[in-house]
């Protein structure tokens, strides 16, 4: 991912003046990165598929289910064209981080006060993304 990230990031040639850089020969960053890790097809859509594939190689335990059904409700949102990206790929990406994150399994969840304020916030804003950085998700040292 951080690869395809890099790539991306070597093909801004101009940095736009509002907005963020979009990478040449793409319209925009997310797509980008989706077609370097080989998730989007010649017709510029995301490739059902090939995500199912990897997600089930990444996802294993408890989160296979949660992948599967994240897949489900993530991959047709991408194609009702409400994003940025032609692709789809920024409306795929911004529901995968939430379902993951709203779902997470028990077995991967702290019960932080930090935790439950970003889920109450999450259930108020659906536009809105996790906090990310000690959101909660125990590290896999911690598993």
């Amino acid at each position: 991912m951080a690869d395809s990230v890099g790539e991306c990031m070597k093909l801004i040639k101009v940095k736009p003046e509002k907005g963020p850089p979009v990478p040449e020969g793409f319209d925009c960053m997310d797509t980008c990165v989706f077609s370097k890790l080989g998730f989007i097809g010649a017709d510029n859509k995301l490739d059902p598929e090939k995500l199912a594939k990897k997600f089930s190689e990444l996802f294993k335990g408890d989160w296979s289910a949660l992948s599967e059904s994240t897949l489900k409700k993530c991959l047709p949102m991408a194609d009702v064209g409400k994003g940025v990206c032609s692709s789809g790929a920024d409306v795929f990406k911004f529901c995968l981080i939430r379902e993951l994150y709203m779902n997470c399994p028990a077995s991967s969840w702290t019960k932080s006060d930090l935790c439950k304020a970003n889920v109450e916030r999450l259930e108020k804003c659906p536009n809105s993304l996790p906090f990310m950085n000690g959101s909660g998700l125990k590290n896999k040292s911690s598993r």
